[in-house]
């Protein structure tokens, strides 16, 4: 059990509640949103990826760095929802704001926790990655998904830098949407612009990776049992690392997408190419080797065995 990760489930049982409430009873606008939309969205993040963390993990031989990295991944997002929600109580915003001294030291903080998590995810995925999990398909979905969460996680630097429009030691440096400053036009709730180019979009995918790649494997597996397709274990890795190839390909189309200040709402036709390519393309391959005649065989009981001569009397 990490310590990290449970602190991070209760406190974020607590930030999701006092932020509904928050909602309610309070009217406070921050970049044409309520304050409180951010941290009842990250609460909700945060309380699917604890248990998700400690459930992929419990799956694998615990190491004195493993648990010091599930540690430190618990402990960065911590610090990051804390520091959210105290922003905003304050009514005011936590990204991006330099408006005054404290606030710009609240966002550098949350710039360190942010990377601590990146650099923790790193090392916990080259440990992931040498180690000998199993040939099952949720241990190969165990390592894919703890690289491309960390990638999902390193996608949100790019918001960082210095956007059009903006100067260097001005009130804000950084936003979420190419094209635009942020404000509240896009899709209720989670506010991905619906004009121009949001980087939410793919940093949101790219976290969430940790929960689609395992549960494909686990789909994949509960589909072999009911017999609805019959794979051996190298046939479910496959189609698991198909899966985990097309979804990387819908990351980096989204990605790319909003760097091109294109709506993920209005996708252009550079955009559905990319998308076929990068992600369709793989995912009808590993339709196709799940159904696929040839991959119903077992490789345990394809080989007949010669039953060995009788001695005679």
């Amino acid at each position: 059990m990490s310590r990290g990760l449970t602190v991070l489930t209760l406190l974020n049982v607590f930030i999701l509640i006092a932020s509904i409430i928050g909602r309610i009873s309070d009217s406070t606008v921050a970049n044409g949103v309520s304050v409180w939309d951010k941290p009842a969205k990250f609460a909700l993040s945060f309380l699917a990826f604890g248990p998700a963390l400690l459930w992929l993990f419990s799956h694998v031989e615990s190491t004195k760095l493993i648990r010091r990295g599930l540690g430190a991944l618990g402990w960065s997002m911590v610090v990051e929802i804390a520091l959210i929600f105290m922003q905003s109580v304050r009514g005011t915003t936590s990204h991006f704001n330099k408006s005054t001294t404290f606030d710009s030291a609240v966002y550098r903080g949350m710039s360190v926790g942010v990377s601590v998590f990146a650099l923790a995810g790193v090392i916990t995925g080259v440990v992931l990655a040498r180690k000998k999990l199993g040939t099952n398909a949720v241990a190969l979905a165990t390592k894919l998904a703890v690289i491309m969460m960390t990638a999902g996680a390193l996608l949100g630097f790019a918001m960082t830098r210095t956007m059009e429009g903006q100067v260097e030691g001005g009130d804000t440096i950084g936003s979420h949407t190419i094209g635009a400053a942020d404000s509240g036009v896009g899709i209720p709730f989670l506010g991905w612009s619906t004009e121009f180019g949001d980087l939410r979009v793919a940093h949101f995918l790219g976290l969430h990776s940790l929960h689609v790649i395992p549960l494909t494997a686990l789909t994949v597996m509960w589909l072999t049992r009911r017999q609805t397709v019959d794979l051996n274990d190298r046939g479910q890795r496959r189609v698991t690392a198909l899966a985990a190839v097309a979804y990387g390909g819908l990351v980096i189309t989204t990605f790319v997408q909003a760097l091109r200040s294109i709506p993920f709402t209005s996708p252009d036709t550079n955009t559905w190419t990319t998308l076929f390519f990068l992600a369709l393309t793989p995912a009808f391959a590993a339709v196709l080797v799940a159904l696929r005649p040839t991959a119903n065989l077992k490789a345990s009981s394809d080989a007949y065995v010669e039953p060995a001569p009788t001695a005679r009397h």
